[in-house]
């Protein structure tokens, strides 16, 4: 059987990398990557290796409270309102939230726009090279 055959898609090289990433960020391991005895193992090509650190810096950058909705929701609103939204934002379990959402976007950024509310509009241009990057490394793996 061939991958794909029962009804699956085939796994396509920007799920593995954005699989990996999200996974070693999900288990604290993300500095792994830092490591040049183990990166190309995880990551052996120079393109997934370039898309992989355009992923970091925005797992890096990433501050929900900078984000477009965050920003749209506190647009026009009271100094008190504005700070009551802060102080939501900073609580433990609404951080993991946010956070879990920003993964799941990033995870999908290839069939949804959904990571550009949840990053500051100047983020734009990094999700769009790493749109461009990922959907490069399916091109060229489906030409193998």
């Amino acid at each position: 059987m061939t991958s794909g055959s029962i009804g699956t898609a085939p796994y396509k090289t920007s799920d593995r990398v954005l699989d990996l990433l999200l996974s070693l960020v999900h288990g604290g391991d993300l500095d792994l990557l830092d490591n040049p005895e183990y990166l190309p193992k995880l990551l052996p090509t120079p393109e997934q290796q370039k898309a992989a650190a355009k992923i970091r810096l925005l797992l890096d950058a990433y501050v929900y409270e900078q984000s477009l909705e965050f920003s749209e929701a506190a647009s026009g609103k009271s100094a008190a309102y504005r700070a009551y939204l802060l102080k939501q934002a900073a609580q433990p379990l609404r951080r993991q939230e946010n956070f879990r959402r920003f993964r799941d976007a990033l995870r999908d950024i290839l069939e949804s726009d959904r990571v550009f509310q949840l990053l500051p509009m100047e983020a734009n241009r990094h999700v769009v090279e790493l749109r461009q990057q990922l959907s490069m490394l399916n091109l060229e793996s489906a030409n193998r």
